[in-house]
């Protein structure tokens, strides 16, 4: 799966998410990912800046596509190495932006239940 495609999908879910919503701003799907598992949550930004949290209809194939990003991300840009987190933002002009990072604190939190 290319990037494209990864993208294409992850926006998908998130504008399902506000389809019912008429006053939204920016819709942010948050991604919590680890080698076996992803989770996903959703939220909108109103014209005032206030951010509602809303359901996430995710599937497996998101899931997947999420699996397949994380691998592209390590062979292709060091700057966005090993990240366990992801902020997938679309706002209502269709403009995407991607923010990854590393929760240090989290990941302690998952390999502590782990062990």
């Amino acid at each position: 799966m290319e990037q494209k495609e990864i993208f294409e999908k992850l926006a998908n879910v998130t504008l399902k998410s506000v389809e019912n919503i008429s006053n939204w701003y920016k819709a942010i799907l948050y991604i919590e990912r680890q080698e076996k598992s992803v989770g996903f949550k959703s939220s909108y930004l109103n014209e005032k800046e206030e951010e509602i949290f809303i359901d996430t209809e995710a599937d497996y194939f998101t899931s997947k596509a999420v699996q397949e990003l994380y691998k592209l991300t390590q062979s292709h840009n060091l700057t966005h190495i090993n990240w366990n987190k992801a902020k997938f933002i679309i706002d209502s002009k269709n403009k995407i932006d991607i923010e990854y990072y590393r929760d240090e604190n989290w990941q302690n939190e998952v390999d502590n239940l782990e062990s």
